[in-house]
């Protein structure tokens, strides 16, 4: 009854599942894994494991699998890309776990994968809305740095350079009064 449980379950559960042989070759899997990889069952056992999985991703998993048959680690539990049969790449929540079968002394990996690309898809989304958000008010705050605080600091240096003119007709005063009225209104502008 537990074999026929978890048959069951391998079969029709909601999860893409697989075993891999020593070799990590594909030896069998189950409905959601064709479907998911758009491949066949017959097709896939033709295949080994770093033949759908994305380049990119084949020598870090390598080195789990080598961690998994030392006894290093108990599980791989990882986000992985695999390919389908069209070339689309789909994103997985991957766990692999080594089953040792003690009559025969033979190594066999369970793979159970979940689609994760709609999460994966939704994240970039959002990280791409923050960084545009984010882009768009540097702009704004470039733009109220250049149109509020640049003109009162212009002025500012344009008193600065009247007052050390040699043939200085107004009241050094009255210019040392507007600077500082200046230099108040560039600290209230930085403020806000």
């Amino acid at each position: 009854q537990t074999e026929y449980l978890l048959k069951t379950q391998f079969e029709q559960g909601n999860i893409a599942m697989g075993i891999l042989n020593d070799a990590l070759n594909w030896s069998r899997v189950n409905h959601r894994m064709e479907k998911m990889s758009g491949m066949s069952g017959e097709w896939l056992s033709g295949l080994c494991w770093r033949d759908i999985v994305v380049p990119e991703d084949v020598d870090y998993t390598s080195v789990m699998f080598e961690q998994l048959r030392n006894g290093e680690k108990e599980l791989i539990d990882v986000d992985l890309r695999i390919q389908s049969k069209d070339g689309r790449v789909i994103y997985t929540h991957t766990n692999i776990s080594l089953i040792r079968n003690s009559f025969t002394e033979q190594l066999f990996y369970l793979v159970s994968m979940q689609d994760v690309t709609y999460r994966k898809e939704l994240e970039r989304k959002v990280l791409t809305s923050v960084i545009e958000t984010e882009e768009r008010e540097r702009i704004r705050f470039a733009q109220e740095l250049h149109d509020g605080l640049g003109p009162i600091l212009s002025s500012i240096k344009m008193y600065v350079q009247w007052i050390q003119m040699p043939d200085l007709k107004t009241d050094p005063h009255v210019i040392l009064s507007d600077t500082e009225h200046l230099v108040d209104e560039a600290h209230r502008t930085v403020r806000e």
